[in-house]
């Protein structure tokens, strides 16, 4: 269905959650509501709830900060939301894909560009997806300095939702991952009772909260989401951002209620500035979000869901094999062959159907962290031969995997200065050095074609059927080779990793591929929509692996080992559904 018109109201809904929005008189559209479809229409709960809407689509250009009073810090409040006005909208069904989409598409006058809001439902399920795309429909170039993915006004509907509200976020460090802190909404700066004192005409204060994140590592210190709940457990928001780079997110009171708005990088934090050419577009990172009547498990147990509807298919999933790694407790990246000859074994006797040979295969010595990039076998480990080892764990029944870190060189590795200037991550001319590592640009064909004849050679020269890929470098300048900034290079270069991660796939429809970075530093949902699975820590005491949950702060203890209880050899992953 395509419409001209510009309509009261858009309905787009499944068979358990129902999205309206409207456009006002002067053609700006706003969301209205997101409720499961049993539900009645929210009753206003202030006088005033149609003024603390925010525009669908939050962007802002180069010289332009706040139209209104919030500050520029904020994702809400650009020139160009409010300018955005109504020109069309089309709805499409794939049943095929069991999905259907809602475009809305918008324009503004005074510069050319219109921008569409992207919206995806998923049969039988209560999560909106959302994106957007701007397209310079102008006679001269913009710069677009935000984009926003996602953003809702009106979240609560509460008189006074700032006692009536807590909001959660999910702390995430090296061995320490996946941990809720639940506060109220007056201790992260959200109180709007002095405000309505005031009576000044004030739209909001400056306050906001947000998480963020910035550089290569994605979920280094919070993971990309965060719940809004009641304090009675009856309602719950659940929100997040698929991106593998910059994001951003953020809660804020505008007028009479909260606002939610989720973006990638952008320019105030992320230094990322796109330049559009007449005719050129640019689509945002994407976001999902979920609006439950029920508490946070249910909320989680519908997100599950949309997750494994998002993920690349591959039947690694329906199987759930278990997989040995020898690095944690066991070999800690010192391979040879008599140590992986003592292993096979135990680890087939075991029931694991896979084998991953970790770090350290690649180097002579244990001195091997500026070194890599050849990802060749070491003969000096592997004197019968690496084929050979990796033949005798096929003949145990199990399928064997290598450690490869595809988008690092070390600086001195042999293959340091083997690819063109502009195949590395570069500030001002000069190549980015992090940690002694030099950080692989994969919008460069050379790049891709390096990696993919190493990938090929391991999988049909080795018969390597497994790879974890890590990644322990965090690059957070970007880079400024062909890109409009450091940060748009940087996305690009993400963008472009995920490709490539996706032809290896295609070509080989049965490797497994897991997404590691330092444990789970880039455990993100667009990393994880594509690889098979995800690496959780590299903490090695089981007891401090468990994420928290989100109702709660769970106590950290340094030790928590029970007496007379041992470390298993090596570290073994079971699947779970």
């Amino acid at each position: 269905m395509a419409t001209a018109e510009m309509p009261s109201e858009i309905l787009f809904d499944n068979e358990v959650v129902k999205v309206t929005l409207y456009a006002d008189e002067g053609g700006c559209v706003y969301f209205h509501d997101i409720l499961p479809a049993d539900a009645s229409p929210r009753a206003q709960g202030t006088p005033h709830f149609e003024s603390s809407a925010t525009p669908l689509s939050e962007v802002r250009l180069s010289g332009e900060g706040n139209s209104q009073s919030k500050t520029s810090k904020a994702l809400v409040g650009s020139y160009v939301g409010t300018r955005l006005k109504y020109r069309s909208h089309e709805i499409k069904t794939d049943e095929a894909q069991g999905r259907k989409t809602l475009d809305v598409a918008l324009h503004d006058e005074q510069t050319g560009i219109t921008v569409t809001s992207h919206m995806t439902l998923f049969d039988g399920l209560p999560v909106l997806r959302s994106s957007t795309t701007i397209r310079n429909d102008g006679t001269k170039d913009v710069v677009v300095t935000q984009i926003s993915s996602l953003v809702i006004g009106g979240l609560t509907r509460s008189k006074e939702w700032w006692a009536d509200f807590n909001v959660s976020y999910a702390t995430n460090t090296w061995f320490r991952e996946a941990q809720w802190r639940g506060m109220s909404l007056p201790d992260v700066g959200l109180d709007d009772f002095g405000l309505y004192q005031l009576d000044q005409g004030h739209l909001a204060p400056m306050s906001i909260f947000n998480v963020s994140n910035r550089g290569t590592f994605s979920t280094q210190g919070h993971l990309p989401i965060g719940i809004l709940k009641h304090r009675n457990n009856a309602e719950t928001w659940l929100w997040q951002v698929e991106n593998n780079g910059s994001w951003k997110w953020e809660l804020g009171d505008w007028k009479d209620d909260l606002y939610l708005a989720a973006t990638g990088p952008n320019s105030n934090d992320h230094d990322w500035r796109q330049r559009l050419a007449p005719g050129d577009s640019f689509t945002s990172a994407t976001a999902a979000v979920c609006h439950i009547f029920g508490d946070v498990d249910a909320a989680f147990g519908a997100f599950t869901q949309y997750r494994r509807r998002i993920r690349r298919d591959h039947p690694d999933h329906k199987h759930l094999p278990i997989i040995f790694n020898d690095y944690m407790n066991c070999l800690m990246g010192d391979p040879t062959d008599e140590k992986i000859l003592a292993l096979i074994e135990p680890v087939a006797k075991s029931g694991a159907e896979y084998f991953v040979i970790d770090a350290g295969w690649y180097a002579d010595d244990n001195d091997w962290w500026d070194d890599v990039g050849a990802w060749e076998p070491s003969k000096k480990r592997f004197p019968m031969g690496f084929k050979n080892l990796l033949d005798k764990i096929r003949a145990a029944g199990l399928k064997p995997g290598l450690w490869v870190e595809a988008e690092v060189i070390g600086v001195r590795s042999a293959v340091a200065d083997a690819l063109p200037p502009a195949a590395y991550f570069q500030r001002d001319g000069e190549r980015i050095l992090e940690k002694n590592r030099y950080q692989l640009d994969f919008r460069h064909p050379a790049v891709i074609e390096r990696m993919d004849g190493v990938i090929d050679r391991l999988v049909t020269s080795y018969g390597v059927a497994y790879f974890k890929f890590d990644y322990n470098i965090e690059v957070t300048q970007g880079t400024d080779v062909a890109s409009s900034s450091p940060g748009a290079g940087q996305l690009a270069h993400n963008r472009a990793y995920l490709r490539w991660v996706s032809g290896l796939l295609d070509r080989y429809p049965g490797l497994v591929i897991e997404n590691c970075s330092s444990g789970a530093q880039r455990m993100d949902d667009a990393m994880n929509a594509v690889h098979t699975l995800q690496s959780t820590s590299d903490q090695q005491d089981p007891y401090g692996t468990p994420p928290s949950r989100p109702r709660s702060i769970l106590p950290w203890c340094r030790s928590r080992r029970r007496p007379g209880r041992t470390r298993s050899p090596g570290g073994m992953m079971r699947r779970t559904r």
